[in-house]
């Protein structure tokens, strides 16, 4: 392992520091899931409370962010759902407004739930300028890159999860399902979404840069084959936001069949996608999704736009992202952070292989939230900026990781950088929670 911290300096005097790590082979990554950590659900809070709200308060309402105790039992039944935090955000949405800032409930089950989990410290309510209210159903999937990576030669954030209120704009999803294609050793550990370029190694080493769709897969669920076009047809955002009525829609989330309806218009998870079967397919005593298609292949990732496509830069964003005022007009990723190709500058990661296919990690260290001083700490880098940096330190495929406050990379369990998060109180560094990281040599 190659690892070093290099400085470039713009023409405005911004200093730019980015960690560079080189390594033998993508066979030895490994995806890493986090322990769930009850710590994660108040640093969300937080964020939203004390930077994004803020930062974004003249296009948000009251925000409702919560989770459920463990093994709750629900006062809520709903045919065809089976996930109690679907239940749950049904009941709240259905009941839930707001009517002069304030919130107002029609249904006094609703209402006393909703106040045991604020009393509980499992529900918080955070207002912006708009009379309206939105929901952040927190799944527990996340966790600490810190915690349990400690043995591992390097660990790293990468995919994109669903986030805010733009992201969990149906009933079934939740914070925290990672988003985008991850495939280990022709196991896919989640399909393909949103149509974004992904980072693919096969089964002769060649690295290249590709779009997988989710149609060109088989779905396995409790022994049954679901195939696009021969049994069924797959819904995946952004192409579409509801299915069509008629059919029997299952309604997968984070690799779990959340709901089945029978009759069609299912709206269709940012963290998921709605399978329209033909045909009645019976009841499943096992809900878990596996997938078939993509054997020959040993490691895909799928997460940002490219930077790099064999060694010429990224110009563009090959996907572009969903504007807040306009949330439906383009596609790349359900965000409600606009950004400028050429000019937002935020922290990055970059991942891929030089023009021998060896990988490469490159960490473009972002501006702190609070106590940044221009000069002495890094300013971020735009998405162009990262290419061109990438290019430089010898990138020739590479495509973008999960950047902003998530960006870090642990080299024998400790960091070069440092994090953009900050709290507001001293400026010390607050890791965020992730549901999926990279680690390699260990840590798996």
């Amino acid at each position: 392992m190659q690892n070093f911290v290099k400085t470039f300096t713009y023409e405005n005097g911004d200093i730019q520091r980015v960690q560079v790590v080189k390594l033998p082979a993508f066979s030895d990554f490994s995806f890493h899931r986090p322990a769930y950590d009850s710590s994660s659900f108040d640093r969300l809070c937080a964020l939203f409370r004390d930077f994004i709200v803020k930062k974004y308060e003249k296009v948000l309402g009251k925000l409702v962010i919560f989770c459920l105790p463990e093994n709750e039992t629900v006062p809520f039944e709903v045919e065809g759902v089976f996930d109690n935090l679907v239940k749950t955000t049904m009941a709240f949405k259905k009941s839930l407004s707001c009517k002069n800032h304030n919130l107002v409930f029609s249904d006094p089950v609703a209402e006393r739930y909703f106040k045991t989990l604020e009393e509980s410290g499992n529900l918080m309510v955070v207002s912006g300028r708009r009379n309206s209210v939105s929901f952040l159903p927190f799944g527990k999937t996340m966790g600490f890159l810190s915690q349990g990576t400690m043995d591992a030669e390097l660990a790293v954030n990468c995919s994109f999860f669903t986030m805010d209120q733009f992201d969990c704009s149906t009933v079934y999803d939740r914070v925290g399902v990672p988003i985008g294609l991850a495939v280990k050793d022709g196991k896919v550990l989640n399909p393909p979404q949103f149509g974004r370029q992904a980072l693919v190694v096969d089964s002769r080493g060649s690295v290249s840069i590709k779009k997988v769709s989710l149609s060109s897969l088989e779905v396995v669920i409790d022994g049954k084959l679901f195939t696009h076009g021969i049994n069924c047809f797959f819904y995946e955002r952004p192409r579409h936001g509801r299915t069509p009525r008629g059919g029997y829609d299952i309604v997968i989330c984070n690799n779990c069949v959340v709901a089945i309806n029978k009759g069609g218009r299912s709206a269709v998870p940012s963290g998921g996608f709605v399978i329209k079967a033909f045909e009645d397919f019976g009841e499943f005593s096992d809900l878990g999704v596996s997938y078939k298609g993509l054997e020959d292949i040993v490691f895909a990732l799928q997460v940002g736009n490219s930077a790099v496509v064999e060694g010429k830069k990224t110009e563009r964003f090959e996907s572009p992202f969903y504007k807040y005022w306009n949330i439906f007009s383009t596609s790349y990723p359900p965000c409600m952070y606009p950004q400028s190709y050429d000019k937002a500058r935020a922290p990055r990661i970059v991942f891929g292989a030089d023009s021998e296919g060896h990988p490469m990690i490159l960490w473009f260290e972002g501006a702190a939230k609070f106590g940044h001083k221009k000069g002495q700490g890094s300013c971020g880098a735009s998405l162009s900026e990262c290419a061109s940096i990438s290019k430089e330190l010898g990138l020739y495929n590479a495509v973008h990781l999960d950047g902003g406050g998530s960006a870090q990379i642990l080299v024998n369990g400790k960091r070069s950088l440092r994090n953009s998060d900050r709290k507001k109180e001293d400026f010390t560094e607050v890791e965020r929670a992730i549901p999926l990281g990279l680690v390699y040599g260990g840590g798996k």
